[in-house]
């Protein structure tokens, strides 16, 4: 985890019946810095996150919206600087550890197994969600580990087998 991302922080009593809404469309340099060493890509050059905060459960809060971001990135066939852009949608239900949903853990043969269909929220700390965490989670969903730009291609040998690695080791057991 990055400790230096910044803390956009909404608690229970910040949101009303109605809810509230959360939108930033630009970053500071610093907090770009940050998000980009958390999604482990060489910067950030756009952000932009529209959510609406709204009270879940009654103990509880809801965060839906989008979250986009544009990020420069290597291509790992060229080599060469892109820009991947990045869109998710968010929808995540945080609660108090003590009413939290939790999935059962039964099978009758292994004696272990996960409910996929159980409701389980993330943890809400201190009555609060932290925007910028939910933001870089959901954007890390989005990065292309091997980024690789759309006209990008590997340049092989013109004759295929001088290309393949059994060629290349009869030609050294020869020399």
């Amino acid at each position: 985890m990055v400790d230096n991302l910044p803390k956009w922080a909404v608690t229970l009593s910040d949101v009303g019946a109605r809810g509230r809404s959360f939108t930033r469309n630009s970053l500071s340099a610093e907090d770009a810095s940050a998000f980009a060493v958390w999604l482990g890509v060489e910067a950030v050059e756009a952000f932009a996150i529209d959510v609406t905060v709204t009270p879940y459960r009654g103990d509880g809060l809801a965060v839906r919206g989008r979250v986009q971001a544009d990020v420069r990135q290597t291509c790992v066939v060229s080599l060469e600087p892109m820009t991947s852009h990045l869109d998710e949608e968010i929808e995540a239900t945080f609660r108090p550890e003590e009413t939290r949903a939790r999935a059962p853990l039964v099978d009758d043969e292994d004696g272990l197994a996960i409910d996929a269909s159980a409701d389980v929220d993330d943890l809400l700390v201190e009555g609060r969600v932290d925007i910028a965490q939910i933001a870089a989670e959901f954007l890390t969903l989005a990065v292309d580990p091997y980024p690789r730009r759309p006209d990008a291609a590997l340049a092989l040998p013109d004759d295929g087998a001088a290309g393949s690695p059994f060629a290349t080791l009869a030609r050294l057991k020869k020399d």
